[in-house]
This record gives structure tokens, sequence and C-alpha cells, in this order.
């Protein structure tokens, strides 16, 4: 018996596709803060489907200095755990866990994102799978103790600390794989060296049964992260909320909770601490398009 994948082939008709239930569509243009939860919209107007790929769009003119934009394609509602752990409990394949991957095919990112001009920007992208545990009243900003878990391959612009630790750069900005768990103090970066951004790729991020994630670029190994190590969670002493049943130094092994995919273009200024900050008004036109994405069992 052939175990059963999600699978989503975007289209032209990919409105529709939205409306019944195959995806979620997330456009945020403005917001006073990232807790913000926005509807489906009813006519898209930073999404649109180029004839081979869905693009996601974000400029000059949907962001402000002090305000949050985002805009995303997701497996499931953004804030909604409850969702996850239902959809896992009926048997469904769209969460993602052990002995699943996430699939995203024929991903490419605007120009900038891989030429260093949006070094500078508030800008952040990727795709992932994720929980929302803990988080669900607003995302992490608003959460007295998150305790959800990010697995992605992704950019960060702009300048501070979490910038700098993705990077293992104070000044360069690149893509990188990574793994957090807020639950446990895991943090995890390794900057991906040679990935050309500007040209399409198939992006998987494997969960294996041990727990172990390993990222593949067209079907080739290009970072893994080993769980059950030793680890440093520096944020025991910058961020109280984050203290609570966690070391500064120790044994991390990563938490199990059915988490969903996702592909999102935001403008927010991560800085010094793992939260979803305002941004400031972008300077470049960015997009990020892809063909579709699946959740599939580990062969």
């Amino acid at each position: 018996m052939t175990a059963a994948t999600y699978r989503v082939d975007f289209g032209p008709d990919f409105v529709e596709q939205a409306r019944n239930g195959e995806f979620f569509l997330t456009e945020t243009i403005k917001a006073p803060h990232s807790g913000v939860d926005t509807e489906l919209p009813a006519s898209p107007e930073h999404t649109h489907w180029d004839g081979s790929r869905l693009v996601l769009t974000l400029g000059p003119d949907d962001t402000a200095d002090d305000t949050y934009s985002t805009v995303e394609v997701s497996s499931t509602r953004r804030f909604d755990q409850r969702i996850l752990d239902r959809l896992l409990v009926e048997g469904s394949p769209r969460p993602m866990i052990p002995g699943r991957q996430a699939t995203f095919r024929n991903v490419v990112f605007s120009p900038e994102l891989a030429d260093g001009r949006a070094g500078r920007e508030t800008v952040t992208t990727g795709v992932l799978f994720q929980s929302w545990r803990n988080i669900e009243a607003g995302g992490v900003d608003f959460a007295e103790r998150p305790e959800f878990i990010c697995i992605t391959i992704a950019y960060i612009g702009g300048a501070g600390l979490m910038p700098t630790l993705a990077n293992r750069s104070r000044t360069k900005r690149r893509f990188f794989a990574s793994v957090v768990d807020f639950r446990v103090g895991v943090m995890w970066f390794e900057a991906l060296e040679g990935f050309d951004a500007g040209v399409p790729h198939d992006l998987t991020l494997r969960w294996e049964y041990s727990r172990d994630v390993t990222f593949l670029v067209d079907g080739t190994d290009v970072a893994v992260y080993r769980d059950g190590r030793r680890g440093l969670w520096p944020h025991k002493v910058l961020d109280k909320r984050l203290r609570r049943g966690v070391d500064l130094w120790g044994h991390r092994h990563l938490s199990v909770d059915p988490c969903h995919i996702d592909l999102w273009l935001n403008c927010s200024e991560m800085g010094n601490n793992p939260v979803v900050p305002n941004g400031r008004r972008f300077t470049n036109r960015y997009w990020v398009g892809l063909s579709g994405f699946a959740v599939e069992p580990i062969d």
C-alpha cells in the first residue's frame, strides 16, 4: 500500500484552489504588528500566476516604516496548531512529521535576493515547515512562553544578532538552512554556500525518523542537522520568556509536533531577538515564485 501524499500544483485558478481549501493564502499589508491575522483574500493583490509559477510580491508601495507586511502560501492557516493536531489524529498526509518531507517545486527568488542588493533591507523570505505551539494568539511576539519549532531554508536581511548568527557574518547576507526549537532550546544555522537564489530550484526539507533534518537542493544534500547534540541556547540570557525549562548548555532533542509548510516573503526586522518586529519600507520590489508544494512520505 502506497502512503498518501499531500500535493498542490498551482495554476491560473489558484484563487479557487484556495477557496476549496487546498492551501491557504495570506496577504497582510502595512499592519501595525505581526500578530494581525488576515482572512483569505477575495481578490489577491500581491499574488499572481505568471504562467508557470504562483508569484508573491512586495515592494515600496506595499511596505512602510514601523509596519509589518507578509505574503504567504501555506498548507494550513497561520496561528492554528489545533487544525494540525486534528489532521494528524485523522491520519491526514498534510501535516509534516518525522518520516515525511516538505518539497517546494520550481522555486525562484527575485534577483536582488541573489546578488546582494537585499542585504540592507528588512526583508525575509524562504520555505519552511513549522508548528504554532503556544504562539496561536498572534505569533511569537505575543506569546508568554513560545514552544514552536521552525525548520527552514531562508534569507534574513538587515542588521542585528539574528542575521549575523544566521549568516555567520556581520555584513554578508545569503540563504541558510536552520532548525530552531523554542521548547527545548535548539538553534542551528548553516550557510548555503554557492546557492543561487535567482535560478529555479526544487527545495526539500526532509524530517528523518531519527529527527535529523536533511536539506536538499535539486535532490542533492546541502546541509544536515544531527539531532541530540549539545548546543548553546543564547536566549536563556537574552529573553526572559525563553528561559523556563531550558539549560543554557545541554543536549537538545527536537520536539515532535505536526507542522504546516509555507513559502513566505515579508517585511520585518529580525534584529537581536527571534521575534517578528516591524520592518522598514523597501527600496526594491521583491518577489518569489513556485509551481507547487507537497508533503510526501520518505521512501
